[in-house]
């Protein structure tokens, strides 16, 4: 009887040896890598657009200029309900420094610019005597930023604030 167990135990190797080696790797074809290398750079591509989709103030505009090199902020004030509009240009550091100030903390997602506001404010950010960025805000809820000094795919962009964003800095400028 132990002859025979190990002759089914020898034949049960002999199978296990058989059947580890039948399946082995086999070569990928030119088709499976090409599908491979397709689908890795899809996921690439889509990885670096949801990247692109997030940013804030800092990285747009704060982080591209320093704030003692600004020599004035000029802010248009227009409401969609009249032709009316009031232009105010601050020079005073302080003032200037409050303004950047209120935009640090703001979070944007890259959106189209809503028609639907209540008040929209055209910032321009003076470094000497020319411009550096042009900004629009509508309401709290959309900005819409342009870098003059760059001619690239970053250098403008409209997007939503999708954090709170503390107006008064801007507002109180127009009482």
């Amino acid at each position: 009887m132990a002859e025979m167990d190990r002759m089914n135990g020898g034949e049960h190797a002999d199978n296990f040896r058989e059947r580890k080696h039948s399946g082995k790797w086999k070569k990928p074809t030119l088709m499976q890598i090409c599908l491979v290398v397709f689908l890795l750079g899809i996921a690439v591509f889509l990885v670096g657009t949801v990247i692109q989709m997030f940013s804030s103030f800092e990285e747009r505009v704060s982080d591209r200029i320093h704030l003692q090199d600004i020599t004035s902020i000029e802010i248009i004030r227009s409401l969609p309900s009249t032709t009316d509009e009031v232009k105010v240009t601050v020079t005073d550091p302080a003032k200037i420094a409050d303004i950047m100030n209120a935009f640090a903390g703001v979070k944007l997602m890259s959106s189209s610019i809503s028609h639907d506001f209540n008040r929209s404010y055209w910032i321009s950010i003076i470094v000497g005597k020319s411009l550096r960025f042009g900004i629009r805000l509508d309401d709290q809820k959309y900005i819409s930023i342009n870098d003059t000094s760059r001619n690239d795919k970053y250098s403008s962009g409209s997007f939503k604030i999708i954090n709170h964003y503390d107006m008064r800095s801007i507002d109180s400028l127009f009482d």
